[in-house]
């Protein structure tokens, strides 16, 4: 079992907060500890994040208030998410003893108390009960524990017990698994039920958020009334000044006792309408540079819908409009008038969906899309239709809005465009990405220099261009060639850019692919010089995770497809060092860095950091540090050429083409992860 495996949204997410419920990992020996993993919010619902945290650990027995037959204390460190991890069991020892505990004289209980200030001042509290006995540490108190064998006869078949000495392997496996799944259950419980995510906006309204794939987004309308520096958003505009201005403005769906013909019956003030299904904005307030979403969060670009689409079809919701378990269905709050899943799905009260037999919500996802309808000329389609703007303007005539309805199982597809929909009233969801960057155990090469390494996929990749001197056998690579022997060698060789050693610890080293052909290997024990393959894989990978379409034809596993490919994954792969970076932090004129660029800026989504380490060229001359990125793969395209992949200061895509074996280009280790 693995307990850092994520599960993502309402029904698949593991996002533990304070409530600190454990995640046991099933031990081949007798075990002395439960691993816990937790992510510490504060009082006010905000990550701590990379942060040193007091925690003091009690197992209770008897009841959430019975005697604490052990206590003890950790200070672990979230990370960047947020997230802990440490061993119950494997603390600094307050009172009594885990490895003494008689697990079968229970009920137990955890108790856990945090400090998010690393300190002893426990303010946040959290007691859940062991939902089962713990087994495998059980096994050291109980008096019938299993031994190995069963009346004297060895156990001789443990993956397909079928004869009675097998039977009770099978029964202890069955108890474990059951425990495991009331577990997870229980975690999904505490994280919706106690510590549910929220954002609030600078009016101070409060809304909940769910995490699908690697974004998080509000699971309500929004229903601000400031832009972020405090400027009111103007509203209250009548239909003639609402169709005519080019200002950003908001409404509100006309509620009863209104004056119109579209008045919502069953909703009595602005209030009630604004919290059933937030407010309706135009776009030039969309597009205000001062800002409609919370910090740190933004309005969804059409890519960004795009990318929540793919995720929900990748968990097998297709988004096809007359499918009843499509996409839109997924993602539409289950309340409906007439819903068949009944309880609080089938309602007349608002928010809902107007009733339809076929395509109702199920919100599987924890989105809970409701139909707000829009404004133009006048209000319609409130629970009918759910319209969303993103941030995406193709054109000065319009900008992309996405839809879903009572009627169809679908999301549709972008429509927008013409000049009347900037001056639509639209609903309007936030979002922020939280695509973490995963990074491995790192790894060290026979001359001892150590590599940051990062997990994309099932791939885990040096984060940092090779800079090894010697091959695996202990064999020294050569070196100090020059340009006429650099053109003339068939032999391994590596070179420094320019012979200038600064650049080294910078951009590493350039190896001919006579080097990364030699048997007596490169990579470190366990890695390998990617194969065309190999990078393909990563490619198709990025190109995914982006958003992009049609990456199996982009990036295509064969030997023939050359040329610059894809459209931003390049950017996504890039360090995001550059000299004149727009982006926080990132702006260095100090090696290593990127050349200039105002749009293919690196931005470095993956953790990946490619660096551009110029090359060598096959009269042995360099060319085009900082501006140009060339690593090798493993794979022969000919006699003179091999397969090879490149990053241009200048492009957002990875060019996938052979070149001469006599260039001395960088090169990155990788090994496949289960």
């Amino acid at each position: 079992m693995n307990c850092n495996k994520k599960y993502y949204a309402m029904k698949k997410s593991i996002l533990l907060s304070a409530a600190l419920v454990l995640c046991t990992t099933i031990w081949a020996q007798v075990p002395q500890g439960i691993t816990h993993q937790a992510v510490i919010r504060n009082t006010q619902g905000e990550l701590v994040t990379s942060q040193t945290i007091g925690i003091r650990v009690g197992i209770l027995q008897g009841s959430t208030e019975g005697t604490a037959v052990f206590v003890e204390t950790h200070q672990p460190e979230s990370n960047q998410n947020g997230l802990i991890t440490y061993v119950i069991g494997q603390g600094t020892t307050v009172s009594g003893s885990i490895a003494e505990i008689d697990w079968s004289d229970g009920p137990y209980y955890l108790k856990t108390e945090a400090d998010p200030a690393g300190g002893t001042d426990y303010s946040i509290t959290g007691v859940t009960q062991f939902l089962s006995v713990p087994y495998a540490m059980h096994s050291q108190t109980s008096s019938d524990a299993f031994s190995g064998d069963m009346k004297g006869e060895r156990i001789v078949n443990l993956a397909d017990p079928v004869g009675e000495q097998d039977a009770v392997t099978k029964a202890y496996v069955d108890l474990l698994a059951s425990y495991v799944e009331s577990l997870l259950e229980r975690i999904e419980a505490l994280e919706n039920e106690l510590f549910p995510p929220t954002v609030t906006d600078i009016d101070g309204n409060v809304y909940q958020t769910v995490i699908i794939g690697n974004q998080e987004w509000m699971t309500e309308n929004l229903r601000v009334t400031r832009y972020n520096n405090e400027d009111e958003i103007p509203t209250d505009l009548s239909n003639a000044e609402w169709g005519s201005t080019t200002e950003g403005a908001y409404a509100i769906y006309p509620h009863e006792g209104g004056i119109t013909e579209d008045d919502v019956e069953g909703i009595n003030s602005d209030e009630e309408m604004v919290e059933a299904y937030g407010k309706l904005y135009n776009w030039y307030a969309v597009d205000d540079s001062r800002g409609l979403c919370p910090e740190g969060w933004k309005v969804p670009s059409d890519a960004e819908w795009t990318q929540l689409v793919d995720y929900v079809v990748s968990q097998g919701y297709p988004n096809e409009e007359n499918n009843p378990n499509g996409a839109g269905n997924a993602l539409k709050s289950c309340r409906q008038v007439g819903s068949p899943l009944g309880g609080d799905c089938d309602t007349s009260e608002h928010p809902r969906w107007d009733s339809h037999d076929t395509h109702h919500g199920f919100d599987e996802f924890g989105f809970s899309a409701l139909p707000g309808g829009f404004r133009w000329e006048s209000f319609d389609a409130v629970g009918s239709y759910g319209n969303w703007w993103t941030s995406t303007d193709p054109s000065s005539a319009g900008a992309w809005v996405r839809y879903m309805g009572f009627n169809r199982g679908n999301v549709g597809d972008p429509v927008g465009g013409d000049s009347n929909y900037k001056t639509f009233g639209f609903s309007l969801r936030c979002v922020r990405d939280i695509s973490d960057i995963i990074y491995g155990d790192g790894v060290t090469d026979i001359d001892g220099n150590e590599y940051v390494t990062v997990i994309i996929g099932n791939q885990e990749w040096m984060a940092e261009n090779l800079r090894v001197t010697r091959y695996n056998n202990g064999d020294d690579i050569p070196t100090g060639l020059s340009n006429e022997d650099w053109g003339d060698t068939t032999e391994g060789a590596y070179a420094i850019y320019n012979n200038n050693n600064d650049m080294l610890e910078a951009y590493g080293k350039l190896y001919n692919w006579y080097a990364v052909d030699d048997s007596r290997g490169l990579c470190p024990e366990g890695w390998s010089v990617p194969s065309h393959d190999d990078w393909t894989q990563l490619e198709q990978y990025i190109c995914s995770a982006l958003g992009n379409s049609d990456c199996e034809t982009h990036f295509p596993y064969d030997n023939t497809t050359w040329g610059w490919r894809g459209t931003n994954e390049g950017n996504a792969l890039k360090s995001c060092r550059q000299v004149g970076s727009p982006l926080e932090g990132c702006n260095t004129s100090e090696h290593p860095r990127w050349n200039s660029h105002s749009t293919h800026y690196g931005f470095d989504e993956f953790g990946f950091s490619a660096l551009p380490g110029g090359d060598r060229n096959a009269t042995g001359g360099f060319y085009l540090l900082g501006a140009l990125g060339r690593w090798w793969s493993s794979t022969e395209r000919s006699s003179t050429y091999a397969w090879r992949r490149t990053m241009l200061h200048g492009y957002g895509s990875v060019s996938r083409v052979y070149g001469n074996k006599a260039f001395g280009l960088s090169l990155r280790c990788v090994r496949v992860i289960d």
